[in-house]
């Protein structure tokens, strides 16, 4: 192997060795930095979500608090007058309001008036025993204290997850005595998760926490959230990402885990950061390679050559007066200097 070819393989793996080095500690750098925006990412749209579903417990809130401290609903819980009931009770009332169910209680814990609505099919339904039996006196939804007081959560009922609100039926002006509780609700139902994800513009689902027959992926979750981890994330494949989190309900005890998943449209642009950067290191590698075989082939290599093919000659001749190129002032031309004294000194010797 020639000298050319050995400098030009020197410098191939030198080249190679150093993309290589480059290319992993910058992958390890930049993605590692596009993998925290995505998480960061990742999160504000979890709580985003949440967000989303406590609005809505807000407002039902806030609709079940404007109809408890009304007038007509604190003589309606005494005298149960059919005029309320046609005025403010009827089905159509119900759906346009996005309520399930609604119920009037007393000061004794007992249902004066309740009614049930199927939102999807519009028809009325009986209320769920399982709500009504769990209605007692010491039922968080039933102990306020003072006129101002309310209640607003999750309850799990056999019939599925139930968004909840409750306050004190007392006057407009919030006196009391307190004669009782108003309790709106609606299902956290398919169609309802469906109006959340396009209200989010995000792809989620519910599930419980106790379910037995959790996905993977929900267990997982449910391990990892924590006091100080709210929000669990894990990539799911190269496209998408899930983000986790836990509702509890009104006693304090976790519910329903909500899963978002979410495109990996950050991660994407990571890889691709990361693909431009390799062919751009390929690129300015193979031209200073380039540029660095020009550089020796110009001052160095073609010079060897010349000097090399020079003595070559005066050795195949045996003209021991010939001299060999002496251009440039550096270590090749001092070298050439050499070999002509040594040509010199031969000569004369053979002369003498």
């Amino acid at each position: 192997m020639n000298l050319r070819r050995k400098v030009a393989l020197i410098l191939g793996v030198i080249v190679i060795v150093l993309v290589a080095i480059l290319y992993t500690t910058s992958r390890a750098i930049i993605l590692g930095s596009f993998l925290d925006l995505e998480k960061e990412s990742t999160q504000r749209d979890v709580e985003r979500v949440r967000a989303a579903v406590e609005d809505d417990l807000s407002k039902l809130n806030i609709l079940d608090g404007d109809w408890a401290a009304w007038n007509d609903t604190y003589e309606f819980i005494v005298d149960q007058n059919q005029e309320y009931i046609d005025a403010n009770l009827m089905p159509d009332t119900l759906i346009n309001l996005r309520l399930n169910i609604i119920l009037y209680l007393d000061a004794e814990s007992q249902v004066v008036f309740s009614k049930g609505i199927d939102l999807e099919s519009e028809e009325e339904t009986p209320l769920p025993q399982s709500l009504v039996i769990g209605l007692t006196p010491s039922n968080p939804l039933l102990k306020h204290s003072n006129p101002r007081d309310s209640v607003e959560g999750i309850i799990l009922l056999p019939e599925g997850p139930l968004l909840v609100a409750s306050h004190p039926i007392v006057t407009s002006e919030y006196e009391g005595p307190i004669r009782g509780a108003l309790i709106m609700a609606r299902y956290l139902t398919p169609s309802e998760v469906n109006r959340l994800a396009g209200l989010t513009h995000m792809a989620l689902s519910f599930s419980l926490y106790d379910d037995p027959q959790l996905d993977p992926d929900f267990l997982t979750a449910k391990s990892s959230i924590t006091g100080d981890q709210p929000v669990y994330i894990k990539p799911v494949d190269s496209e998408t990402v899930a983000g986790y989190t836990l509702f509890e309900d009104i006693y304090g005890d976790p519910a329903l885990i909500l899963r978002v998943m979410i495109p990996r449209d950050i991660y994407s642009h990571g890889q691709a950061s990361i693909t431009y950067f390799f062919w751009a290191l390929i690129a300015v590698g193979l031209l200073l390679g380039s540029l660095t075989i020009l550089l020796l082939e110009r001052f160095v290599l073609s010079r060897l050559a010349k000097l090399n093919k020079d003595v070559n000659e005066i050795g195949a001749s045996g003209e021991l007066s010939a001299q060999v190129s002496t251009q440039g002032n550096d270590e090749i031309s001092g070298l050439a200097r050499e070999i002509n004294r040594m040509l010199e000194s031969l000569d004369n010797t053979e002369q003498a």
